[in-house]
């Protein structure tokens, strides 16, 4: 007597010897049809579904932003986080626009970048974080003219952890204008 592991194991094995079939004859419709009846009978004893017969490799999930400052001068004292609010890409929604956050989607290897600007005769230091774990800095030196500094960064996340920007001085001193956007951007790499 068959059991049904053993039932739903050759079913398996089935599926893989029907989709070599439907590759090898181009998916004509009378074979696709022939092999779906003959695997169709024992699918209600699997966990097997037509659904997943059929699934073709599609991309995985895209997961990616951007986020900006178009007008800002303003202090941000030692562990403010930076909010970028305008948002022209959130791929994924891992991004929001209202705390700065971006909050992993799934487990995988991100890329991240942050870009900032300071005020004449300030200072600005600024940095990727994970949590409470730093994942990269820069720092703006005070000069008479407004500079810029972008800093990256990869990171292994797990679903549901989050990174943001954080000023990391205590007197770091923001610029951002038509001229000048801060902006905060990620993407996933691979899982």
């Amino acid at each position: 007597m068959v059991s049904l592991k053993d039932l739903c194991e050759r079913q398996r094995s089935n599926i893989l010897v029907f989709r070599s079939i439907q590759s090898m004859t181009g998916g004509t419709m009378i074979v696709t049809l022939f092999a779906v009846l003959v695997l169709f009978a024992s699918f209600a004893s699997c966990d097997i579904t037509l659904e997943n017969l059929f699934a073709r490799r599609t991309p995985k999930r895209r997961i990616a932003f951007e986020a900006h400052m178009e007008n800002e001068l303003a202090h941000y004292p030692l562990n403010t986080p930076l909010i970028f609010p305008v948002s022209t890409l959130n791929e994924g929604n891992g991004y929001n626009p209202n705390t700065g956050e971006f909050t992993a989607p799934r487990n995988g290897v991100y890329a991240f970048n942050a870009h900032a600007c300071h005020k004449p005769d300030t200072n600005m230091v600024f940095a990727i974080m994970k949590g409470s774990d730093q994942l990269a800095v820069s720092t703006i030196y005070g000069n008479s003219v407004s500079t810029c500094g972008s800093v990256n960064t990869i990171a292994r996340l797990k679903e549901g952890e989050v990174v943001n920007v954080v000023a990391k001085w205590s007197d770091s001193h923001l610029w951002a204008n038509e001229h000048r956007w801060n902006s905060f951007t990620g993407y996933f790499v691979y899982a």
